[in-house]
């Protein structure tokens, strides 16, 4: 260790030294990092041993410098006390816990408020779908032993009623046209063979059941096709040689399947941006070969029947993206701007809790459609499932494909476009069912390992019929915020936990919410509605607003979902009848701060009150309206208004991760105290220097 440096001139006689330069030579030495016993030794070198001024000045030096560690160490220890208390106190229900600051109330966990008078929008007729792919309602076997031959009919009683039952209201179909249309000298192409029944079944019963059908016109009969660009995969995947024959082959496998009723829709090939169209070419980029093949049976088909609707090409996953859209779709919105009445692709995601939402890319794709002058006002999104990677199959994989958190995915997709655009969009998940078993012979699942199946037939999976959540969720959604209903607005003070809600035409109201995070406390504030309690779908159990009008749930599980229907079930709310009676105490009880847990109720009762006086007095005012905007105006100031008092979240999204900040930032500031009282020690001799 370095010696510290002589601060001292040597003496060979004792100095005249005064007062204050004694003092002023130890303040020195300390100052320079000396301890106390080294400058004695130095000042009784130089002649000073006998005086008595030293032991006068290094006692006052010594004792002043020695309170420093000590004020330190105390300081450290009261800043610990604190920081205990204050731990405790965040932890503590009803105080700081997940970022709330309330007032003498219970901490109401997550708050969502639901305001039934703002309206999103309208959800579509045909919002709710799935992909059959083929005619398996009225037709065809499933192999129920695992030997790969399909020998069992299917059971198309059960399928049918699952289906109708479902709420889906469209559906989709392959037509492999290289299957049924050969070569020939005829000069319009067509030589149709093989059995078109079950597809003409098929699209009747979905006609008697108003199920609307739309049909695939895909792929290319290998005799037709041109692939002298050398860029096809498969000769199917290839354009035309020859597109009158084309045309002509398109139109005619219509009109048979369609039996002349022009009901069914269309669509252009599956996926032509990947490798279902000149796959050796970049997948996403220009092909412009597909401009003319879309051009030319989107003419046929108006020229034929301009009534009939051309839901567009069935674009891939990455046709859409939250900042962008494919070349390809660039292309065809470019060059074909006014042939995008509709928009059709698909948003697969590994997790749809965990990526971007799906309504931000159709925000994208509105705004590109509206650069190109496309319309793009319906967009169907008629293939989705959590997909494409080995988390996507372990996901739904799990508890034999009846996950919690695969449920959720669904949930969590369905409310995220009812959210945003419930007038706009179709959705159909892919697929309907397979017709063998994933979990009994994943080695004959066309598919495995991952599994599309929304149903599965008894004997395959299971021994009785089993349905998986891409049936049960959108059945639910289907059920409960049904085709014709209105979406309203509802927030959530946790990004963890999603809500969807809305009314029906016979004002019957419905919320249901998603906790896609840990288990959470969760209540609710409702505005706009006639009713203030809530009833659990499932458990039918009654949940009761409290003095504040906030209706707590409990805890929600993770990956819990809950459906709500809005009630007057053990209310004493009713919208027409027991408005609640004038409490005496009101006026005295304080003015819903916070310090009286009474107060807010009993404002919120003066409002009914007086206006009721009003109402039977005048006896011709409507005073309906204004109970509930006096009322949404108290709930939004005794629940959500302020901060202090009212359970609203001030830090927002970090909400969930205040208590966990705060005890690090604890914890932080001691150990950098501690480590410079220890630097600070070892310089200045506090650590056993002191004589």
């Amino acid at each position: 260790m370095r010696r510290p440096r002589n601060i001292f001139v040597k003496k060979k006689s004792k100095p005249d030294i005064s007062d204050k330069e004694l003092a002023n030579w130890v303040s020195d030495g300390l100052r320079k990092r000396h301890s106390l016993s080294h400058l004695r030794n130095i000042l009784i070198n130089h002649g000073l041993e006998d005086d008595n001024r030293l032991i006068r000045f290094s006692s006052k030096v010594t004792h002043r410098h020695k309170g420093y560690p000590i004020k330190i160490i105390g300081a450290i220890l009261l800043f610990v006390c604190v920081s205990i208390f204050t731990f405790f106190f965040i932890l503590s229900p009803g105080n700081f816990m997940n970022g709330y600051v309330i007032l003498g109330s219970e901490d109401p966990g997550v708050l969502i408020s639901v305001d039934f008078s703002s309206e999103i929008g309208v959800i579509r007729g045909d919002f709710y779908g799935v992909g059959l792919q083929s005619p398996i309602l009225v037709s065809g076997s499933i192999d129920t032993n695992c030997d790969g031959v399909y020998e069992t009919p299917r059971n198309y009683t059960w399928q049918q009623e699952t289906f109708l039952d479902s709420g889906a209201k469209i559906t989709y179909y392959d037509t492999y046209l290289e299957n049924y249309y050969f070569n020939t000298s005829e000069d319009s192409g067509i030589n149709m063979q093989g059995d078109l029944t079950d597809i003409q079944n098929q699209l009747i019963w979905d006609y008697e059941n108003n199920i609307t059908s739309i049909i695939i016109m895909g792929y290319m009969p290998p005799w037709l096709a041109d692939n002298s660009s050398g860029n096809c995969l498969n000769l199917r995947y290839c354009p035309a040689s020859n597109y009158t024959k084309w045309n002509n082959i398109v139109l005619d496998f219509y009109k048979r399947v369609d039996r002349y009723r022009n009901v069914t829709k269309i669509e252009i090939w599956n996926e032509p941006d990947i490798f279902f169209f000149e796959g050796k070419l970049p997948s996403y980029s220009a092909k412009t070969d597909f401009v003319i093949l879309f051009n030319n049976t989107f003419n046929t088909f108006k020229y034929y029947n301009s009534n009939i609707e051309i839901v567009g090409w069935r674009g891939a996953q990455d046709a859409v993206t939250t900042s962008s859209i494919s070349a390809f779709t660039r292309m065809m919105l470019s060059n074909l701007s006014s042939q995008h009445k509709s928009f059709s692709y698909h948003p697969y995601y590994e997790n749809y809790i965990n990526y971007p939402m799906v309504s931000s890319e159709l925000n994208y794709l509105f705004t590109q459609c509206a650069v190109y002058d496309a319309e793009c006002s319906h967009v169907y999104l008629d293939e989705w499932q959590p997909h494409g990677t080995t988390a996507a199959n372990i996901l739904k994989n799990q508890s034999l494909g009846q996950s919690d958190e695969y449920k959720a995915n669904i949930a969590y997709f369905l409310q995220d476009i009812l959210n945003h655009y419930p007038e706009k969009i179709t959705e159909m998940p892919y697929h309907w069912d397979d017709p063998v078993s994933y979990f009994n012979c994943p080695s004959n699942y066309p598919e495995y390992p991952a599994i599309y199946s929304s149903v599965s037939e008894a004997g395959l999976d299971n021994p009785v019929q089993t349905y998986y959540p891409a049936y049960t969720i959108p059945k639910n959604f289907a059920t409960y915020h049904s085709a014709g209903s209105m979406v309203v607005r509802s927030n959530s003070s946790s990004n963890s936990i999603k809500v969807v809600a809305s009314k029906k035409q016979d004002d019957v109201q419905y919320i249901t919410i998603i906790n896609t995070g840990n288990k959470t406390n969760v209540s609710l504030v409702l505005s706009g509605n006639s009713y203030s309690n809530l009833k659990d779908l499932e458990t039918n159990e009654v949940y009761l607003s409290d003095n504040n009008n906030i209706i707590n749930i409990g805890v929600l599980d993770e990956y819990e979902i809950k459906y709500l229907i809005n009630t007057a079930e053990g209310s004493t709310l009713l919208p027409d009848t027991d408005i609640p009676p004038q409490d005496s105490s009101s006026e005295s009880s304080g003015g819903g701060d916070g310090s009286n847990p009474h107060a807010n109720a009993n404002a919120t009762n003066n409002i009914y009150t007086n206006l009721t006086n009003q109402d039977n007095n005048s006896g011709n005012i409507d005073v309906r309206p204004k109970i509930e905007e006096e009322v949404k105006n108290q709930k939004d100031e005794i629940k959500i208004g302020k901060n202090a008092g009212t359970g609203k979240a001030i830090l927002g999204e970090l909400e969930k991760y205040v208590s966990g900040i705060i005890v690090l930032l604890v914890i932080g500031i001691t150990v950098v105290l501690l480590i410079i009282l220890y630097v600070w020690s070892r310089r200045n001799g506090w650590l056993g220097k002191f004589n």
